[in-house]
């Protein structure tokens, strides 16, 4: 069973580690550099193995998942590709965060002068901390790979070899989700503005 690092420890990488653990992974991550809040949240997933910094999480990690901000994104792939270098460590990146898939393929080229191997992935749905809430989309040549980790409770979607195309996905669904939304509320301002906002949504139960 391959050792999984995730960086970081927030809201979805706890969930994510956990679900990992519960699926029979050994997991490492360190809390060098993060929050009180982080911490916190750690807490939650008990049997993961702390180690003092990242250089550690990616000497002893066969795969590193990066579970970060968006607009941390970038700069955590960089962390986690000079301790490659440093370390003289090849383990296959995970990027799972909410990036534009240009922005994935950029990370691919960076990581490719390391000689590491990079997957895009996309998490759709809140931490899978209950099973069967939460999906997650990868591509890249090595993506069935990715997918064949225990992530307890969190269906895998490999969408294809190119990496790019798991952001997309995700790039994809926000759009709709959000234009929807967008659209809803107007009509319902106008509805409002009418007086006509009970009927309004008495009719959509319907």
């Amino acid at each position: 069973m391959p050792t999984v690092g995730v960086v970081s420890l927030g809201a979805m990488g706890s969930a994510v580690a956990d679900a990992l653990v519960r699926g029979g992974a050994d997991v490492v991550s360190t809390l060098e550099g993060r929050s009180d809040r982080t911490a916190q949240l750690s807490e939650r997933v008990v049997s993961v193995q702390l180690l003092p910094d990242l250089d550690a999480v990616v000497r002893e990690a066969d795969v590193v998942l990066s579970i970060v901000p968006p607009e941390r994104a970038s700069a955590a792939a960089e962390s986690i590709l000079r301790a490659a270098r440093e370390q003289a460590a090849r383990p296959v990146l995970v990027e799972l965060n909410a990036i534009a898939p240009a922005t994935a393929v950029e990370i691919q080229s960076a990581a490719s002068l390391t000689e590491v191997e990079t997957v895009d992935g996309s998490i759709s749905g809140p931490p899978p901390w209950k099973p069967g809430t939460t999906r997650v989309y990868l591509s890249g040549p090595r993506a069935s790979e990715v997918a064949a980790l225990p992530f307890e409770g969190v269906e895998r979607i490999v969408v294809g070899d190119a990496v790019g195309a798991a952001s997309a996905v995700k790039m994809s669904t926000a759009s709709v989700y959000k234009g929807t939304t967008a659209l809803l509320l107007q009509a319902l301002l106008a509805a409002h503005e009418n007086g006509v906002l009970e009927h309004v949504l008495a009719d959509l139960q319907a």
